[in-house]
This record gives C-alpha cells, structure tokens and sequence, in this order.
C-alpha cells in the first residue's frame, strides 16, 4: 500500500512540473524565431563628374576662308572684317585703320616662297586701290623660315603713298606656296598717322593667320 502511494505522489509531480513548464499557453501563442534575411547593398560606384571640353574659339579669327579655285585646297583663318573680293585678292578691312589681306596667283608656278611674293605683288598693288594707292615701297626686313612645316618668305617695311600728302605706311606679311598655288597674306596700316597699336594689331593678325593655314577645315 505503502509503495502504492509513493508511485501516485510521483505521477502527480510529474503532471505539476510538466503543466508549469508549458505555461498554459496555446499555439497561437507559441511564434517560432523569425529568420530576417538581411540583403546585402551594393555601394554606388562614385562616378566622376563629365569633362566638357568646349572647342576653343579664335576671337581674332573666328571665320575661315577657302581659296576658290578648283583643284587647290588652301583654308586660312580670318578676321570678323567684311571681305572684300578685288582680282586673285581677299581684303579684310577695318574701317580706314587698316587692312589684311589673303592673295593668290594662278596664271604661273613658283618656284620657292620668295618667288611666291614677285609673282602676287605685282598684281596685290593695283588690287588694293581702292584702299591705297601704292607708290613705292621700302622692304627692310626679310627672313626665310618655316611655319606648321610650311617655308614661307616674312616680310617687313613701308610703302609710300598720298596724292597731297605723301605717307609711309607699314606692312608686313608671308608669302609661301601651298598645294602648288603661289599665296600671301599682307598687312597694311592705312591711318596716315601710323599708331603704334595699329601696327602692333596687323602685325598679330598677320602672324596668327600664317599659323592657321591648312588642307582641310
């Protein structure tokens, strides 16, 4: 009897024990642990910014010209002057001040770039009258060199003009053959009183034109 009682009073604290373990509770009250899956983020390459190059505009000569005649390829750089046609010659006048100009010779070959120049003076002087009226002219300096690899004969000095009041008047300029055609460009400073920023503004027109001298635009 004895050991019967014991085996009851076991049974019954097994039950308690096995009650307070669940706690009462219902399934619904039961949640399993949540698994988050957590993606991983890819950081953003940084991108480095756009470069933007603008083509730089020549302010000094922000036109082009291209020699006319069939069968040469010659382009120039020129000035935002009007252009005035006149024989084998293109002027480029500013106002009464001065004038740049860009000329050919077709009727003839030349044998180097001094050449070059006897061949487009001769008819450069007549071409011009309407701007000067050329007498004479004084060429100081000269010198033979290459710009871009093109040989070009530069020249520097005066020529004398005036009907009633005779005046030196300063020019500069390249001659040079390009695509076998004879070509020059020259400056003249046609204000009587000859300012010195004036010369100093052909001068640099001149210079930068000669630079810009190509086969193709």
């Amino acid at each position: 009897m004895k050991r019967i009682l014991i085996i009851a009073m076991t049974l019954l604290i097994t039950a308690l024990c096995i009650t307070a373990c669940s706690g009462g509770g219902t399934e619904e009250n039961i949640k399993e642990p949540s698994e988050e899956v957590i993606q991983p983020v890819e950081k953003e390459e940084e991108k480095e910014p756009e470069t933007v190059v603008e083509e730089e505009k020549n302010e000094l000569l922000p036109y082009t010209y291209k020699v006319p005649y069939d069968g040469y390829k010659v382009y120039v750089d020129i000035p935002e002057y009007p252009q005035v046609a006149s024989g084998y010659t293109r002027i480029y006048p500013d106002g009464l001040n001065k004038f740049v100009s860009f000329a050919v010779f077709t009727d003839g070959e030349a044998s180097d770039a001094k050449s070059a120049f006897d061949l487009i003076y001769k008819d450069f002087k007549p071409a011009v009258d309407d701007y000067i009226f050329i007498d004479a002219e004084n060429i100081t300096e000269t010198e033979n060199l290459e710009v871009n690899g093109i040989p070009v004969y530069r020249f520097k000095g005066t020529v004398t003009a005036g009907t009633f009041r005779v005046c030196e008047h300063y020019i500069y300029g390249y001659s040079f053959v390009f695509d076998n055609l004879p070509c020059a460009i020259i400056g003249i400073v046609t204000d009587k009183d000859q300012p010195q920023e004036e010369i100093d503004s052909v001068t640099e027109i001149v210079d930068e034109m000669i630079k810009t001298v190509r086969g193709e635009y």
